[in-house]
């Protein structure tokens, strides 16, 4: 329903003496303005030949009566009953006071629009469409669902709950603007507009309230009915621990059994610890006994709530296996130092160790083996995949003697390995190692001993940690991932090995001296090998 609103100033003009006279001021005797917009200023006539106006009473706040020609002025906000203001001014020539009295009134338009209210119009078609989809979701519903149409539970409560509040919130604003016209029927507006915002906040309470004591109870029963069942059906404990294993052929299946652990709990752990560098098969001392253990190495010294055993399923029964945490590993750097034996002396280069002698199976041509940063200058750059021109000299660092033309190279997530071939002037002595060593399990449960000779390290040694070991190496600037590597450290968890060892060949203590790895890297804890059986297969020589 749109309703205009005016006012009309019906004014009548009264004389102190009861007769009009010719020079006294007059307002017009109607004005219609529209309720909520700019009135045009009323400016009474002979304005000019008074001053000092003023209305009794004051007029509405609205509305404003200027003192020196009392022009009306100001926007109308409210309707305005049956008022007389005496609106009095001071002729200026005889100094006489004049006045007219005023009547404000106001009325509705009568030019109503007939016809629906959009507004009540909307209000229907939201109910029409609450009580519509109550009874579909009451059609739907299935016998075998516990909630109409497959909802999830509370959905339907929910949806009906949001319709209520939508459909008191129209309903209030249409209460709001067509309460009536005077300041107490605006007045009983906004107290419908409170009663009904406070019966939506009832309604929306209880709904939410309701499912939350639904859910209590959901959450108590399930409680007590697992309660219950522990009571009753008491579990008993079947995880054992796992046992050192010195019976002859019983390692390989301890080893297993740690490896196994390894692959179901590992990924767990490092997402659980981001501070995890790599989780190993390890070795530990128990009671007098060497046992397979989960070594878990770690970038920082952080072994806060880290376990002290892992669960696993192993040949059908469960197990715990111990774990020994070893901080402060991080990223290992490849070795290479000032005072190492030999150089890429074309690029003046670092400088690094000569591991040992190659050659072919007819013994015609012999080769440097060692690691093929050490001829990049600490570059990493997989783009060595093989042979390359024979364009840079490998020297002896110390006496300036040329070894040989660096001939081949391979960098990528297996190897770090060069050769240079050897000139037929320089004299070549045997290695003197005897057949290739593989690492086995037993190896690492027995901390079988090592040594080695780096340029930096004379007379190196420790003991095998790891031969299935993936870690991240740096390279100067780069860092490349390097799987399968041989891990190895000394009795108090330091790398035996030093800048500048970097392609030393690793072999047993005993009097074999099995070749078992290159040297390429280490950190504080490890030094790290590449398993020579790999670096011969992959170049087809033999050590000489």
């Amino acid at each position: 329903m749109t309703i205009k609103f005016s006012i009309i100033f019906l004014s009548s003009i009264l004389l102190g003496v009861g007769c009009f006279a010719q020079d006294t001021f007059t307002y017009p005797k109607s004005s219609k303005f529209e309720i909520g917009k700019t009135i045009s200023p009323v400016t009474p006539s002979n304005a000019a030949l008074y001053e000092g106006f003023s209305a009794t009473p004051h007029l509405p706040h609205e509305l404003a009566i200027d003192p020196s020609n009392g022009t009306i002025s100001g926007v109308p906000k409210e309707i305005f009953v049956d008022n007389n203001y005496v609106i009095a001014a001071k002729n200026k020539k005889t100094g006489k006071a004049d006045s007219v009295s005023v009547s404000i009134v106001t009325f509705f338009n009568q030019s109503v629009q007939t016809g629906p209210d959009p507004s009540l119009a909307w209000i229907m078609v939201l109910c029409f469409v609450l009580v519509g989809f109550v009874i579909f979701a009451a059609l739907r519903a299935k016998r075998t669902e516990k909630e109409a149409l497959g909802f999830p539970s509370g959905s339907i409560r929910a949806i009906i709950a949001i319709l209520f509040v939508i459909f008191f919130t129209l309903l209030s604003v249409v209460f709001y603007f067509d309460s009536g016209t005077a300041s107490h029927s605006t007045d009983l507006a906004k107290q419908i507009l409170t009663i009904l915002g406070t019966l939506v906040t009832a309604v929306s309470a209880f709904y939410f309230g309701a499912k939350a004591t639904e859910q209590g109870h959901t959450i108590a029963t399930d409680a007590f009915k697992t309660f219950q069942n522990a009571a009753a059906n008491p579990v008993v404990p079947v995880t054992q621990t796992i046992t050192p294993a010195t019976p002859s052929g019983s390692a390989n299946n301890s080893a297993d059994m740690v490896n196994q652990a390894i692959q179901q709990q590992g990924q767990i752990l490092k997402t659980q610890f981001p501070n995890i560098v790599s989780i190993l098969l390890g070795s530990m001392t128990s009671n007098g006994h060497n046992l397979f253990c989960v070594d878990i190495h770690l970038s920082d010294n952080n072994t806060a709530n880290i376990p002290t055993q892992i669960p696993v399923s192993y040949n059908g029964s469960q197990f715990s296996v111990p774990v020994d945490v070893i901080p402060n590993v991080g990223v290992a750097k490849s070795n290479a130092a000032s005072g190492d034996t030999i150089i890429n002396q074309t690029i003046n280069g670092m400088i690094g160790t000569l591991g040992c002698i190659l050659t072919d199976q007819n013994k015609q041509a012999f080769y440097a083996l060692s690691c093929c940063h050490v001829f990049t200058n600490d570059k990493w750059n997989t783009a060595y995949s093989g042979f390359i021109a024979p364009t840079q000299v490998i020297a002896e660092k110390n006496s300036g003697v040329q070894i040989g033309n660096w001939i081949y190279g391979v960098m990528n997530t297996s190897f770090d390995i060069a050769y240079a071939a050897i000139n037929s002037a320089v004299n070549i002595t045997q290695s003197g190692f005897g057949s290739v060593y593989d690492v086995q399990p037993a190896d690492i449960l027995n901390n079988t001993p090592i040594l080695f000779n780096g340029a930096s390290t004379l007379n190196g040694s420790g003991f095998i940690c790891n031969n299935q070991c993936t870690r991240s190496i740096g390279y100067g600037t780069d860092i490349a991932q390097i799987n399968n590597l041989i891990l190895i450290s000394n009795s108090n968890n330091t790398a035996p090995s030093q800048g500048g060892d970097s392609g030393s060949i690793v072999y047993t203590a005993d009097g074999n001296k099995s070749p078992i790895g290159l040297l390429i890297a280490a950190d504080s804890v490890f030094s790290y090998l590449i398993p020579i059986a790999t670096i011969l297969s992959k170049t087809g020589k033999i050590i000489f």
